[in-house]
């Protein structure tokens, strides 16, 4: 069976087992209830009167500094320069699977046993795996 037939056959499936949930019929009718007389002559109401007022905008008087204004001491940051994609990232050495693994095993141990003062992963795999 192919992919189409399969996703027709999955649509069929849902639309089936959806009619059958849904209540239909003679005896399904008498279950809904019509509103109430009162109800029925109840007004609606605006869908304004229930909002609450709207909250005055503050001045810049009144308005606490936040960490994007002047005020609160934020400097400007310098934009970052562009990065160089003149030439690719250095490569790590050529290594099996096995030697691989062992070294990232020993990264692991390295790690959970010390928290500072690591070296960066790829200085590690470089002279791990020319070992």
């Amino acid at each position: 069976m192919g992919f189409a037939a399969r996703r027709q056959q999955m649509i069929m499936i849902t639309l089936y087992i959806g009619a059958a949930m849904c209540p239909s019929g003679p005896g399904h009718a008498a279950t809904t209830k019509s509103p109430s007389p009162k109800q029925q002559q109840r007004p609606a109401a605006p869908a304004e009167a229930n909002r609450p007022a709207p909250r005055p905008k503050p001045t810049d008087e009144t308005a606490p500094p936040t960490a994007t204004s002047p005020s609160a001491g934020a400097k400007k940051l310098a934009p970052e320069p562009p990065i160089d994609t003149s030439k690719p990232p250095p490569l790590l050495p050529r290594a099996s699977r096995e030697q691989m693994r062992a070294c990232a095993e020993e990264w692991d141990a390295l790690k959970r046993k010390t928290k500072t003062g690591l070296p960066m992963w790829r200085d590690f795999a470089t002279e791990c795996l020319t070992r």
